[in-house]
């Protein structure tokens, strides 16, 4: 994969990090934003593409709350980085 920047916040991301094992994101794969938890998808060409808010609820369970409990994580850290309680 290449550089890319987060439609939700524009951060530019060079690297991703796969939860289960060591395999590259593919096309279609779902991917959260480290700056923001936004969420996005790899287009057929690699390029990140938002994911719909719209469309969370038609993710298998168990995906949508890896993703949710991501999103969370990912937004309270940065709160907490920038001073917030």
């Amino acid at each position: 994969m290449g550089e890319d920047n987060c439609p939700h916040c524009g951060k530019m991301l060079d690297s991703a990090t796969n939860m289960e094992d060591d395999t590259l994101p593919k096309p279609k794969d779902l991917s959260v934003c480290i700056g923001c938890g936004g969420l996005n998808y790899y287009s057929d060409d690699m390029a990140l593409v938002a994911f719909p808010d719209i469309l969370l609820d038609t993710l298998e369970p168990e995906v949508r709350a890896v993703v949710l409990d991501t999103q969370q994580m990912i937004r309270q850290l940065k709160e907490k980085d920038e001073g917030n309680p």
